[in-house]
């Protein structure tokens, strides 16, 4: 599966035409097989950068994708591993209801293969019988609501679930998400993927089949579910659209629901998932609004096989890590060649993590303890002061606003919550105490213990309803390998997992430190105002915080970004996407632009900042991942190092890079927002 950009041309997106620039045309070279010398800085600094990691290195067999990300999740899943084989050592000591006996208890297991293969299906039985005697559309969607609460499956109608108020972020409101897509519309509309359509029918069939269905009417049902889910995608928002919160969301009350769905009483769907009326709803908050009233549209009685068999299939989709092997396996397959993963990973080492994705925060009250220190998250601090403070005097001198909407985003700057590696006492999900998970010894099974603690899980998230915010809270595990900016909170997360080397390091200097978590820092500090974020107040409501000439402006200097983002050229025909990936662009830019000011004038200073930023972007990519690369919102790495370096003027104080080159932009045409 190894090819070049050019023959990649003729299996991925085909355009009617390439896109007509002002700029020259950046041709970014992704393999490095393709690449036969070390290009120079002004020929793409990217390579320029991380030329000689990538010719030493190769994509293990058992990912997709390989890079500092990849480097720093490795580190972290060697001390989850660690803490796994910690508590199976000594979790009996420290009481049945501590993380590490509820650790040591469900490792048990998911090594407990013979009890997995005896257990069956278990607690999923029940809810599978009951899909399987349904007899009308009426008692279909009724009966996906109360699944919805108690498994957290979706439907081919919607999803039902609970969220912050996004107009208000002041409590908790009852949310109808978009009906199951499978791939997804971006990946649909990608030319040369037959392969992946019949992978993805062949791991439905394969799920039905298992279930107990005949061969080929497995077969017929997938080929069935696989058109229905590419029929909804035609319908759908794109991800730009659905990026854009005043496009995307929309309120409704009872009646406008009831006439959305008028195939099916979504009265008694939404009261059986426990947001309905008899719950004390009565708005909703949906997203893709059009998408659901198409698919209500489609609830017919001639269908209900085709939602009874997808809606076996989620289930079972949903819990296959966790059933007997045979399911399990089913899906690894299938997930391996969507990414192109040539190997399965070691038995131990995928059943370590299978405990840790199912137990996150269990884990991360260990982690954050073990693996990061005041010391750390003192200094880490003191960088989001640093750039802070600079995006202030950004705000502050910006000519393009007025002052009425230039105090507005200071206080949305200036009341924006931090949360740096791992939560204090009160900062912890409340269900945790709740959690409960029996060992091999109490009878307790896998599937079980699964179904258990997401039941406590979606018990405590759908009770949240009425409730008002508690912005305490966090939503990340401290081990996740991210960082993020939540807009209904107007917070800024950076988990500890993130917070190590390369991307920051306590005994780097200054410079290298700024080009990798003050770079972060920045970034996420930009979606604060970029073109989503920048729709909702300093609370997290949505809300229009602008005149109409600054946003008018607002716009003006996107539709600039991405124009610039899309003369990237990633193979014949196929071209970045600035739309779909203006808000992580304007992010990207942002980040740079801030850490740049920091840093100064100083060249040396400059190039050491420059070069950590390059690093923080390394990755090499297979051509399954590519593809994926296509439907996400972020460009991909290789372009967003060398596109933003273009951009900032501090990149031509560091670097003699002249017109003509390719990393040249012209000053006039480098694109800034803030």
């Amino acid at each position: 599966m190894r090819r070049t950009a050019a023959i990649l041309a003729a299996f991925f997106i085909a355009l009617a035409a390439a896109p007509a620039f002002a700029y020259g045309e950046f041709n970014v070279r992704l393999f490095i097989k393709d690449v036969h010398a070390r290009p120079t800085v002004q020929e793409d600094y990217f390579l320029y950068v991380n030329y000689d990691w990538m010719k030493t290195h190769k994509i293990p067999a058992t990912k997709s994708a390989y890079g500092v990300t990849a480097q720093a999740e490795d580190v972290v899943r060697e001390r989850l591993a660690a803490i796994t084989g910690s508590c199976l050592k000594t979790g009996a000591q420290n009481g049945e209801k501590s993380d590490e006996a509820r650790i040591a208890n469900l490792r048990r297991c998911i090594a407990d293969t013979k009890g997995r293969e005896k257990t069956g299906l278990g607690e999923l039985a029940e809810p599978l019988r009951e899909i399987d005697s349904v007899k009308t559309i009426g008692e279909y969607g009724t009966l996906m609501g109360r699944l919805m609460r108690s498994y957290g499956i979706g439907s081919l109608f919607g999803s039902f679930g609970v969220d912050v108020d996004i107009f208000t972020a002041d409590c908790y409101r009852a949310s109808i998400g978009r009906p199951g897509m499978g791939l997804g519309r971006e990946f649909y509309q990608q030319q040369g993927i037959e392969d992946y359509l019949k992978a993805y029918t062949d791991y439905i069939a394969g799920l039905l089949e298992l279930y107990g269905r005949p061969r080929e009417a497995a077969e017929r049902s997938a080929g069935a579910i696989l058109a229905y889910q590419q029929d909804l995608a035609r319908h759908a928002l794109s991800k730009a659209e659905m990026g854009d919160p005043s496009v995307a969301i929309r309120e409704l009350k009872l009646d406008e629901l009831k006439k959305l769905y008028g195939n099916f009483d979504i009265e008694a769907a939404l009261n059986a998932a426990g947001i309905g009326p008899a719950n004390g709803a009565d708005r909703w908050i949906t997203s893709d609004g059009k998408l659901l009233e198409y698919a209500a549209g489609l609830c017919t009685p001639d269908r209900l096989q085709l939602f009874k068999d997808y809606a076996i299939f989620s289930l079972l989709d949903d819990f296959a890590s966790v059933l007997p092997a045979k399911y399990a396996r089913l899906q690894t397959k299938y997930v391996n060649f969507l990414n192109g993963v040539r190997k399965n990973k070691p038995k131990r080492k995928a059943d370590d993590e299978l405990c840790e994705e199912l137990l996150p925060f269990c884990y991360g009250r260990l982690y954050g303890k073990l693996y990061f220190s005041p010391a750390d998250k003192k200094e880490v601090t003191s960088y989001v002061m640093l750039v802070m403070n600079e995006y202030r005097k950004r705000l502050a001198s910006a000519d393009w606003l007025c002052e009425a909407t230039r105090k507005q985003a200071l206080r949305k700057l200036d009341t924006m919550v931090v949360r740096v590696g791992y939560p204090d006492q009160n900062g912890w999900p409340p269900y945790l105490d709740a959690l409960s998970v029996k060992g091999p010894q109490e009878d307790g099974t896998l599937i079980g213990n699964a179904v258990s603690l997401g039941r406590t899980q979606l018990d405590y998230s759908f009770g949240l309803l009425g409730k008002p915010v508690d912005r305490n809270l966090w939503t990340a595990e401290p081990q996740m390998v991210n960082a993020f900016y939540n807009p209904s909170d107007n917070s800024i997360n950076f988990p500890a997992g993130y917070l190590l080397p390369p991307f920051y390091d306590p005994k780097a200097s200054r410079e290298t430190n700024l080009g990798d978590i003050g770079n972060i820092i920045g970034h996420e500090m930009t979606h604060c105002f970029d073109s989503c974020g920048a729709q909702y107040d300093e609370h997290g409501a949505l809300r229009n915080w602008w005149t109409e000439e600054d946003y008018r402006e607002f716009k003006k200097r996107q539709a600039a970004v991405v124009k610039y983002y899309n003369r990237y050229k990633l193979a014949d025909g196929i071209y970045q996407d600035g739309e779909q990936t203006l808000t992580e662009n304007i992010a990207d830019l942002g980040g740079l632009s801030c850490i740049a000011s920091i840093v100064g004038d100083d060249p040396v200073k400059l190039r050491a900042m420059y070069e950590s930023y390059a690093v923080s972007w390394r990755v090499m990519i297979n051509e399954a991942e590519f593809r994926l690369y296509l439907t996400d919102e972020h460009a991909l790495d290789h372009v967003r190092a060398d596109a933003t370096a273009s951009a900032e003027d501090s990149f031509y104080k560091a670097y003699d890079v002249k017109p003509g080159d390719p990393m040249y932009v012209a000053p006039e045409e480098r694109v800034r927002i803030w």
